[in-house]
C-alpha cells in the first residue's frame, strides 16, 4: 500500500558525509495520502523513497508517531510529466524504518548547523544546478564555538554565496526567513580529528541559497522558534548589502518627486522591490524606459526581429514563456502571456525577477540592465539602453 507523508516534522538528521553513505532522519508522521507513489516527502522537498519491501510497514504508520528512517542518498533523474524535461533531482532511499522514542518537543540542538560567513562567502556555487526547493530558516543567537548558528526545516545542510551572504548577515537572531534555493551537490572541507589536522573533502548533497527574505510562517513550519532578547536599540546605521548604494527608496523618492510625478506605480512594486533586492528606483526606470508614462496600457508590443513580443509595463519578452529555449521558462510557474498582459503586479514581478538575476549574475547595473534590454550585456544596443536608463537615475548608480 502507498503512503505520502506530507506533513512530516524533522526533529533528528544526520546529513550524510558522502554521496551515497548512509544517514539517519527522525519524522514526526503527518496525514497520509493514498494517491500517490510510495514516498515521503519533507518541508524542504528533499524525498524519501520507501522501496516496495517496506511500503507495508510504511503504510501502517500511525499519524502523529515518531519514526527513525535509516537509508543513503543518491541522485536521480526525474522526468516532468507534463512537459518531459528532466532534472537531477536527491532523494534518500530507505533501508530500514522503525518506530523511535518520543522526542521531547522543543529539543532542537541537533537540528543547528554552524554558520560561517567567511567560510561561506570564500565557497564556490556548484557548477551543476539541481531541481528549486524551499525550505524556512530561523537566525539563532551568536555561539563562541560555532559562530552564527541557525536552526531550519530541511534534511539536508545549506549553504549561501555572495549576495545572500551579505544579506544573512543584517538579520538579528530570531529572525524567521523564507529560504529558495536549488538542491544540488555541495564539496565541502571538514576538519580531520586527531593530531595530525588537515582536511578532508566530502560530497554532500544539500540546498544552495539563492533568495532569503523575512516570514511569519516560523511557528507553523519550525517545532519551537527561538526566543531571542531584543538588544537594545543603537543609533547605528546598518551597511549596504552590496557595493551598489542602493540608498532609502523613500529618501529618493521624496527628493525626485519633481522627476517622477508622471509615474505612478501600483501599490505591489514597494514590496516586490524589496523581496527581490532590487532598488524601486531601478525598477520605476525601466518601467519608464520600457512604457514611458503608459504603463501596463502599453499592451503588446511587437513582432521584433526575432519574431518575439514584449508584454506590459515591463516589457516583458516573450522568450521568457518559450519552453524550447529557456529552462526558466513561466508556465512552469503557473505564469501565461495573458496574466502578463492582464495583472500588473505578475508583469512587474517578472520584471523585477529578471533584473534580480540579472544583477547577481553581473554585479553591475549596466551591465544587468543591457541584458534586461538584449539578452547580453555586451549588446551594443543593450549598453546604449543601460546608458539612458542610468542617465535617468543621475549618478547614483554610475
Amino acid at each position: 500500500m502507498n503512503v505520502f507523508i506530507a506533513h512530516a516534522q524533522i526533529l533528528r538528521k544526520e546529513t550524510p558525509k558522502e554521496r551515497g553513505r548512509s544517514g539517519l532522519m527522525v519524522l514526526k508522521v503527518g496525514k497520509n495520502k493514498r494517491s500517490t507513489e510510495a514516498l515521503i516527502q519533507s518541508v524542504n522537498q528533499i524525498i524519501v523513497r520507501i522501496p516496495n519491501h517496506l511500503s507495508d510497514r510504511a503504510a501502517k504508520l500511525d499519524v502523529d508517531s515518531y519514526i527513525e528512517i535509516f537509508g543513503h542518498v543518491g541522485g536521480i533523474v526525474r522526468r516532468a510529466h507534463h512537459t518531459g524535461e528532466q532534472h537531477l533531482s536527491a532523494e534518500l532511499v530507505a533501508n530500514n524504518i522503525q518506530p523511535a522514542a518520543p522526542m521531547i518537543e522543543g529539543n532542537i540542538e541537533n537540528i543547528f548547523q554552524s554558520f560561517h560567513c567567511d567560510w561561506l562567502a570564500e565557497g564556490k556555487t556548484p557548477e551543476k544546478e539541481g531541481p528549486p526547493s524551499t525550505a524556512y530558516l530561523q537566525i539563532g543567537p551568536d555561539r563562541p564555538d560555532l559562530g552564527r548558528s541557525f536552526q531550519h526545516t530541511g534534511v539536508v545542510s545549506m549553504a549561501a554565496f555572495g549576495r545572500v551572504v551579505d544579506r544573512l548577515v543584517e538579520y538579528e537572531a530570531g529572525t524567521a526567513l523564507h529560504v529558495e534555493g536549488r538542491v544540488t551537490g555541495l564539496l565541502r572541507k571538514i576538519p580531520k580529528p586527531g593530531a595530525e589536522g588537515g582536511f578532508e573533502e566530502s560530497l554532500e548533497v544539500g540546498l544552495v541559497m539563492d533568495r532569503v527574505s523575512p516570514t511569519a510562517m516560523v511557528a507553523e513550519r519550525m517545532m519551537t522558534p527561538f526566543d531571542v532578547a531584543k538588544p537594545e536599540a543603537q543609533n547605528t546605521q546598518k551597511k549596504p548589502t552590496t557595493k551598489l548604494a542602493l540608498g532609502n527608496p523613500r529618501l529618493w523618492l521624496k527628493n525626485s518627486a519633481r522627476r517622477w510625478s508622471m509615474i505612478a506605480l501600483p501599490d505591489c512594486v514597494p514590496e516586490i522591490a524589496d523581496y527581490y533586492q532590487v532598488p524601486i528606483e531601478i525598477v520605476a526606470a525601466v518601467r519608464l524606459q520600457e512604457s514611458g508614462s503608459r504603463g501596463q496600457l502599453v499592451g503588446r508590443i511587437g513582432p521584433n526581429k526575432n519574431g518575439t513580443y514584449d508584454l506590459g509595463a515591463m516589457q516583458v519578452n516573450t522568450w521568457w514563456l518559450d519552453q524550447e529555449t529557456n529552462r526558466n521558462y513561466l508556465q512552469q510557474w503557473g505564469i501565461t502571456e495573458r496574466e502578463l498582459l492582464e495583472n500588473e503586479c505578475t508583469n512587474f514581478a517578472v520584471g523585477t525577477w529578471i533584473l534580480y538575476d540579472n544583477i547577481t549574475r553581473y554585479g553591475e547595473w549596466e551591465a544587468a540592465l543591457a541584458a534586461y534590454n538584449a539578452g547580453s550585456p555586451n549588446s551594443p544596443a543593450g549598453q546604449q539602453y543601460a546608458n539612458e536608463v542610468l542617465a535617468t537615475l543621475g549618478d547614483q548608480y554610475q
